[in-house]
C-alpha cells in the first residue's frame, strides 16, 4: 500500500469520539450478611452525555480537542481546567 500511496506520518490521522455521562454510577457496596439493608445514593436525574472529539497524527501533531455540551448557550467556564486549546461548543439537540 505504501508504493501506491506514500503517506508522510504527518498525513496519517486518528480521530476518536467519546461520550461521558454526567450521571454518576455508584460502585458496588459490600455488606455484612446480616444486614437487612444497604444502599447507596444514586442521582434521580436524566442521564445527560458529553461528547469529546480528538485528533492525532502519527507525527505526533494534533488538532486541539472539541467537546460539545448538549444545550442551547455554550459558556466559557464549562472548560476550565481542559487541555490547552481545548473547544467548547454547544448543541441544542443533544
Amino acid at each position: 500500500m505504501y508504493s501506491r500511496h506514500p503517506l508522510q506520518p504527518q498525513n496519517v490521522r486518528n480521530l476518536d469520539e467519546i461520550g461521558c455521562s454526567t450521571v454518576h454510577k455508584p460502585v458496588r457496596v459490600i455488606g455484612d450478611i446480616k444486614a437487612k439493608q444497604i444502599g447507596a445514593a444514586t442521582s434521580e436525574k436524566r442521564e445527560i452525555n458529553v461528547s469529546m472529539i480528538a485528533c492525532v497524527s502519527a507525527a505526533g501533531t494534533f488538532v486541539p480537542s472539541a467537546i460539545t455540551f448538549p444545550r442551547v448557550y455554550y459558556k466559557e467556564h464549562m472548560i476550565n481546567n481542559a487541555p490547552p486549546g481545548t473547544i467548547g461548543m454547544a448543541t441544542s439537540s443533544g
